[in-house]
């Protein structure tokens, strides 16, 4: 993503990702409790989903857009 829209397209993406979905497994381990604990698992796991997924876009948008600037600056610097 980082070469194809740099820095800008890394932040806008940043706050677009969103969180994964609750898997069956996880969902099968809160059925028995309480629907205050499956709301706070839920919302728990909303945030580090989604907390994990931005840093990996983070590192690979900032990978990209290095990867871009310096095949940018190798090309310039040879003419």
């Amino acid at each position: 993503m980082g070469a194809l829209t740099g820095l800008v397209g890394t932040g806008i993406g940043y706050f677009v990702v969103g969180p994964l979905p609750l898997d069956g497994r996880a969902m099968t381990k809160t059925a028995d409790k309480g629907s205050d604990y499956q709301m706070g698992f839920k919302t728990a796991w909303d945030k580090k989903t989604q907390s994990k997924k931005r840093g990996s876009f983070l590192a690979g948008g900032l990978l990209g857009t290095a990867a871009f600037v310096a095949v940018y600056i190798s090309a310039n610097s040879s003419n």
